[in-house]
């Protein structure tokens, strides 16, 4: 699978490696680009974003979302469940992108009761996704979203190292 298949489609399964190696890239982009965005501003980590960059966190947070939808919709797929289980935990970012780019929340130093109520609803949410995607296998055979992904190095030629499959059974 490329980089633009497991960022930009929502087609096909993907094992646990996968889904952290994708996960991890998102996070990455997400921090480079909210380090990116507080040099723009000349903010530190300890200076609330004025109206421009929260505006710029926000189309970060826009422009990840998909690549996150794709990653995520594939790996609940893998576990036959439905891939927009996973608009749970973006939908849920997503408002608070929207409540943090109209100053309602957003404040790390000052934070108010619905900053409070995010974060526990987005830790519980992210929990279940760390064990559901992160931690559980997937089915363990082909499902409606194709084959298992963890078998895939056994079709057509054996693993680096392995005896073929042809003289498994011999």
């Amino acid at each position: 699978m490329t980089a633009g298949d497991l960022f930009f489609s929502t087609r096909g399964r993907i094992g646990r490696g996968a889904w952290w190696a994708g996960i991890l890239g998102v996070g990455v982009a997400s921090t480079v680009g909210g380090f990116i965005v507080l040099g723009i501003c000349g903010c530190t980590l300890y200076q609330q974003l004025d109206t421009g960059g929260r505006l710029m966190i926000f189309l970060l947070t826009l422009a990840l979302f998909y690549p996150a939808y794709c990653v995520m919709a594939k790996r609940f797929q893998d576990r036959e469940e439905s891939p927009f289980l996973a608009l749970i935990g973006l939908g849920l970012g997503l408002a608070k992108a929207v409540l943090d780019l109209l100053g309602v929340t957003g404040d790390p130093w000052h934070m108010n009761g619905l900053d409070y109520a995010f974060l526990a609803v987005q830790a519980v949410v992210g929990l279940w996704y760390l064990v559901a995607l992160g931690c559980l296998p997937g089915t363990g055979s082909d499902n409606r979203s194709g084959p298992d992904p963890a078998l895939k190095g056994f079709v057509g030629a054996p693993l680096a190292g392995s005896p073929s499959l042809a003289s498994a059974h011999h």
